[in-house]
């Protein structure tokens, strides 16, 4: 339980971080901007918690992504960029 954060406190701990992104896309509106917690955080059940899946964490070596999470992540970007 100590090592989970709620979805909601993460956007408020990014917040500054996101405003500053959203200036830069109306700057550049061909920029694409993509958020890892959509495959990291359970959004709807408002956690982001160092979860596994299929037996592979989603972090290592404290609050960094794991490999596993970074194929993931990696997936969602090649979908992403392929769409443009």
């Amino acid at each position: 339980p100590k090592c989970q954060l709620s979805y909601s406190d993460h956007l408020q701990g990014t917040q500054a971080y996101r405003q500053f992104v959203a200036q830069i896309q109306h700057l550049h509106p061909n920029l694409i901007v993509y958020d890892p917690a959509v495959v990291v955080c359970d959004i709807g059940k408002n956690i982001c918690t160092p979860h596994s899946e299929a037996g592979q964490y989603f972090y290592s070596y404290s609050d960094h992504i794991s490999d596993y999470a970074n194929s993931l992540i990696a997936r969602e970007l090649i979908k992403l960029t392929a769409e443009k």
